[in-house]
């Protein structure tokens, strides 16, 4: 089952190159996954319909949202996070401490992929 499913909002209009391949790597390379069960998702988002302190700026940190399922432990996530940060960081140009993050844990029977509900 694919998981997890990583959102980036910035208002950079795309991604840095290789930052979504890296950060996927990097992730599945961690959790011990096969190829193709991480997502990584850019968002540009136009500064007229959004605030954050430092967006205006040339490096501007982005704001994550990750979806994992429950299973995965504290320590694991918290790996999971700090590579998005190291990554984020060295890719955006931005600084690692302005980079905001927040995990959202998906419990069985709340996943549908691959044409199955995750059962947990």
């Amino acid at each position: 089952m694919t998981m997890p499913v990583i959102h980036i909002y910035s208002p950079k209009s795309k991604a840095p190159q290789g930052l979504l391949a890296r950060l996927s790597n990097e992730i599945l390379d961690e959790l011990q996954l096969p190829p193709n069960h991480a997502w990584m998702l850019w968002h540009p988002v136009s500064p007229e319909n959004a605030f954050k302190p430092g967006w205006e700026g040339d490096q501007p940190a982005p704001i994550v949202v990750m979806y994992c399922k429950s299973r995965y432990t504290e320590e694991q996530v918290v790996r999971v996070m700090n590579i998005v940060q190291k990554v984020l960081s060295e890719k955006c140009s931005c600084d690692p401490d302005e980079i905001f993050m927040t995990v959202q844990r998906v419990h069985p029977y709340h996943l549908l992929a691959r044409g199955t509900i995750w059962k947990g």
